[in-house]
């Protein structure tokens, strides 16, 4: 299916893994600074080499985190699509829990039949689901969806 939505990503950092790979980059991979970022890498005395691979480490995440949308969406969309409906996803946003024992969610807006929603997923099944299609993160994403689905709420939760 087409993807033709909006990703907005609220917060950014890398795993330990992105950031060696950023560290082992050479340096022809790294990035060329905009003004702001030199600015922002003086202020903070950070050196522009070690400042430009802690952005290509963001990079490498926000790359990532975007695959893990995309597969979470696709799932969606067979999910709703296996209950005879059309679904039409619009933005999926990368946030900061408001749980204080959460760490990222994936709010996901979509309407069904011209209905609109909203999909909650955690950081948690929804990584665990795209990087190896994991039964239990299927199911903990399948039953928010019933959720919002069989009790015609327009959130979940």
């Amino acid at each position: 299916m087409a993807k033709n939505y909006d990703v907005l990503l609220l917060g950014s950092g890398a795993s330990i893994e992105e950031i060696e790979r950023a560290y082992s980059a050479p340096a022809s991979e790294l990035p060329i600074l905009s003004e702001e970022e030199v600015a922002r890498a003086k202020v903070a005395r950070v050196p522009l080499d070690e400042y430009r691979r802690s952005v290509l480490a963001e990079r490498y995440h926000s790359n990532y985190i975007r695959k893990v949308i995309d597969k979470v969406v696709a799932f969606l969309q067979e999910e709703i699509l296996s209950r005879g409906g059309k679904c039409k996803v619009s933005r999926v946003i990368w946030e900061p829990s408001r749980d204080p024992l959460g760490f990222f969610v994936f709010r996901i807006f979509f309407q069904v039949n011209g209905q609109n929603f909203a999909l909650l997923v955690s950081y948690e099944d929804a990584e665990d689901y795209a990087d190896s299609q994991d039964a239990v993160a299927a199911r903990n994403i399948r039953d928010s969806i019933s959720k919002i689905l069989d009790d015609g709420r327009t959130e979940s939760r």
